[in-house]
């Protein structure tokens, strides 16, 4: 599979083999914060009550969102940019009651979907588009490949949050010392109400949103306190469905219908 993304394939094929454990097996920690798991936890909540179908769960990681849909009914096709994510989801999925309801495991690049128009009844789309310098084609394909009337989760990083304080800290800083702070460069973190209006440029109406991964100081200064930070940003999760959670909130998952 030719990509354009290598950035992010590289980076999720060195970190495959414990991503699943990394975020989602020490979720009570009190140095760590869990914001994959936070993530997927409000998708679900949104997901609740949907008619079982058809799913695409592109950048499926390591795949603990597809043993959820299983457990919801749906086939299920599991897509990455990695193959060795892909190696992990089968691992995840292995035993599972319903596992031949995975009917496929394809290594895909969201900008270009090898799927036909409309084939999916429910697109799962989470820590995807803020690696992709530019989301335009990502979210015509999404479109392309939803049926009408078809629901997608999209997430993305809060530009409006304590990443904001990010943006502006790392101008100052010296490249070399930037690169090695970031692991993978993340090129769009999104303005909440902006995305969405995009997103409807292209046919997709948000009907819900989830905010999570709460600061309660700016970053990078939690990294001075730490284990505050963690505690302090796990009960403030509770606004995660709040109208102006955006202003603490680090991400964000957008809940649309195909028109």
């Amino acid at each position: 599979m030719k990509t354009r993304n290598t950035e992010a394939q590289a980076y999720f094929t060195k970190k495959a083999s414990g991503y699943y454990q990394e975020h989602y097996g020490n979720i009570n920690s009190k140095t760590f914060y869990p914001s994959l798991y936070l993530r997927h936890r409000y998708t679900l909540e949104m997901l609740d009550g949907l008619k079982p179908g058809k799913a695409l769960d592109i950048g499926c990681g390591s795949g603990a969102m597809v043993k959820e849909l299983l457990d919801r009914g749906y086939t299920v096709v599991a897509a990455d940019i990695s193959k060795d994510m892909l190696k992990a989801t089968k691992k995840t999925v292995k035993g599972h009651p319903k596992e031949k309801n995975v009917i496929q495991y394809t290594q895909e690049d969201i900008e270009s979907m090898s799927f036909e128009p409309n084939t999916f009844d429910l697109i799962i789309c989470t820590g995807v588009i803020e690696y992709l310098k530019t989301d335009k084609k990502a979210i015509q394909e999404m479109t392309r490949v939803l049926r009408p009337g078809g629901i997608a989760f999209i997430s993305s990083q809060n530009k409006t949050g304590p990443n904001m304080f990010v943006e502006t800290a790392l101008k100052f800083i010296p490249k070399k010392v930037r690169d090695k702070l970031l692991t993978l460069q993340q090129h769009h973190n999104h303005v909440p109400w902006k995305l969405s209006k995009k997103l409807s440029k292209y046919g997709l109406e948000t009907i819900d949103i989830s905010y999570h991964h709460f600061y309660p100081v700016p970053i990078p200064l939690d990294r001075l306190c730490k284990k505050f930070c963690v505690t302090a940003g796990k009960k403030m999760e509770v606004w995660h469905k709040k109208k102006w959670a955006w202003m603490l909130s680090t991400g964000f998952i957008v809940m649309v219908k195909k028109k």
